[in-house]
């Protein structure tokens, strides 16, 4: 190799000595570089400086991803995910009626819309559940139109207007759940020969009224007073008296003999009766015209 290079001509054989001498200097350069400069010298205040601000750096960045994972545990999510998380979320159904403030606060951020829910259900029952996925997907307005739309009024605030035991037909009657086109005659057959209903404890004596049917319908009777027929002792017939349920012959001749000696009060002891009991009495007296 090196024979080869006598052969070259002088001219060529220089330009190749400074290609090698160039070659030479660009690598001791490239090696001396670093130590040719010295590394700036930062002050201490300097120093803390970029020591706090990295120290912020790194805590914003924590922030963030925490940020995001309460985010998420809260059921938030960023927006360009939301379609995505609310599909893959489990479909949870909320019973609206049994909810607290908590979670009004957590899923209406409108104070109106929140005050106007509140407010309607404490008189209206909503009558479905709502999956949360939709709660968290309506806009409060949407929500609140869903409520009023899907509920009704509570029973305790329903204006039921009760049946006049005196004064209903059958019709009337067999509106009232148990009440059928037989109860419902029964109850007026009763009524025409008792002269009227007193009370509403009286449907239990009518044929076909158990104890637990009565304890159904009690609260849908009301009893006026006005259209009851009483006797009375000075005037009225024994035999007519004694057609009512509640008197028998021998029973209207006693009373009728006490009433005109004046010896009859609605307070008579039963103890001057002889053939009626103090049970008997109280519905009797019910019935009849005291001076």
């Amino acid at each position: 190799m090196w024979k080869d290079f006598f052969y070259y001509s002088r001219s060529e054989q220089r330009g190749i000595v400074v290609l090698v001498v160039v070659l030479v200097l660009v690598i001791g350069v490239r090696i001396a570089l670093p130590f040719m400069f010295d590394s700036p010298v930062l002050s201490e205040e300097q120093k803390a400086f970029l020591i706090k601000g990295k120290a912020i750096n790194d805590s914003i960045s924590k922030c963030k991803t925490k940020s995001n994972s309460v985010a998420i545990l809260n059921g938030v999510v960023p927006e360009n995910n939301l379609e995505k998380e609310v599909a893959d979320t489990p479909l949870v159904w909320i019973n609206l009626n049994s909810v607290d403030s908590s979670f009004w606060n957590l899923n209406i951020n409108d104070d109106f819309f929140r005050d106007s829910i509140n407010v309607f259900l404490e008189k209206y029952k909503c009558l479905k559940s709502l999956p949360l996925r939709k709660v968290k997907q309506y806009s409060d307005g949407q929500l609140f139109r869903w409520i009023k739309k899907n509920s009704c009024l509570k029973k305790q605030e329903l204006l039921v207007e009760k049946i006049d035991l005196n004064m209903a037909d059958t019709v009337q009657l067999k509106r009232i759940r148990g009440i059928g086109s037989v109860l419902s005659k029964r109850i007026i057959k009763y009524r025409n020969l008792l002269g009227g209903y007193v009370s509403k404890e009286q449907l239990k004596e009518v044929y076909g009224i158990s104890p637990e049917l009565y304890g159904r319908v009690k609260d849908d009777f009301s009893v006026s007073d006005g259209n009851v027929r009483r006797f009375n002792l000075h005037k009225d017939k024994i035999s007519e008296i004694s057609r009512h349920p509640y008197f028998k012959y021998e029973q209207v001749v006693e009373l009728v003999n006490l009433s005109r000696k004046n010896k009859l009060k609605t307070d008579h002891k039963v103890s001057g009766f002889n053939s009626i009991s103090e049970a008997q009495w109280v519905k009797m007296k019910q019935y009849l015209i005291f001076d």
